[in-house]
């Protein structure tokens, strides 16, 4: 992919730069040995010229190295597939936890069963009951 295809948006400050920087250091550092040594030594580089353009204060320059660096086809920051199903998880869960707490405190659904309370309800008559009137 060829940075200058890309959609020009808003610069980013020397401190987003520097953060970017970080990230794929710490990419190459920890997943770096699945790259050829070319490709390596070709990645380091780029980072040195990053890191010197901050350092000076290069903000433009500076932005289009990290912008080269992140499109870069072979550096993936991505999640896991196994974060994705945790998160996944963890939201069904808090949903599911909320539907619960939502229908023992504030309002619940019921049915007439029996015709009972006739004249005010008949038989298969559906209600709801709001308990915050009652407190919790």
């Amino acid at each position: 992919m060829d940075p200058s295809n890309l959609l020009i948006s808003r610069p980013r400050s020397l401190k987003k730069l520097r953060a970017c920087f970080e990230r794929t250091h710490a990419w190459l550092q920890d997943k770096g040995g699945t790259l050829t040594e070319a490709r390596a030594k070709e990645l380091r580089e780029q980072l040195e010229w990053l890191d010197a353009a901050i350092a000076a204060g290069d903000a433009a320059q500076a932005e289009a190295l990290a912008s080269a660096l992140e499109v870069a086809p072979d550096i993936s920051f991505g999640r896991p597939w196994w974060g994705n199903v945790l998160r996944l998880l963890l939201t069904f869960v808090l949903i599911v936890c909320s539907a619960v707490l939502v229908r023992q405190c504030w309002f619940e659904f019921y049915k007439i069963p029996t015709g009972s309370m006739r004249p005010t309800f008949r038989e298969q008559d559906h209600l709801v009951v709001s308990k915050t009137v009652f407190g919790l």
